[in-house]
């Protein structure tokens, strides 16, 4: 119960992350077009960079896999350090892009400016969306439990149970 508490957890997080990166990314693209802040060459097409976009971001759902069991308490340093690995998966899906289609219409601003926003976004979302999602999903749901088996290795077990209660466990004894 606990365990697929977790893995539920892990995947609300990364269908969130996959909407949020993919909402900056039209996001930067409409506020670019609107304010004419970077001109694009003519063959630009912005529709094979979201579909980049699209796929690194279930790229960063699938690396999310380790992190189950911590989801819910990241710390800013932990959340950094998460943020930058998945930026490091997008950087190198859109990169890859760019070198693959030789594309001489896309601007250095318009990327590195995505990548900019895409980092705080990454780091934001890794340290608040969890809590959130907790919030929304485990919050009401609470699962009251009790241990059976012998003293000694319940206090350990009962210990690891309490840390995780912000998966809706709620140990009565």
């Amino acid at each position: 119960m606990l365990k697929d508490r977790q893995e539920g957890l892990r995947c609300l997080h990364g269908c969130a992350l996959v909407i949020t990166i993919c909402a900056v990314y039209q996001g930067w693209t409409a506020l670019l077009a609107w304010t004419d802040w970077v001109r694009m060459a003519e063959p630009f097409s912005t529709k094979i960079y979201f579909l980049g976009v699209f796929a690194s971001a279930l790229w960063i759902c699938h690396g999310l896999r380790g992190y189950q069991s911590s989801l819910g308490n990241l710390d800013w340093r932990e959340a950094a350090r998460i943020a930058r690995q998945q930026l490091i998966r997008v950087v190198a899906v859109l990169f890859t892009i760019a070198f693959a289609t030789k594309d001489m219409g896309v601007s250095r601003i318009f990327l590195c400016g995505y990548i900019g926003l895409t980092a705080i976004v990454l780091v934001l979302a890794n340290r608040f969306y969890p809590p959130l999602l907790i919030r929304c999903f485990f919050h009401s749901a609470r699962m009251r439990t009790i241990i059976v088996g012998p003293a000694a290795e319940l206090e350990g077990l009962a210990e690891w149970i309490r840390e995780r209660e912000y998966l809706g466990i709620q140990l009565v004894g």
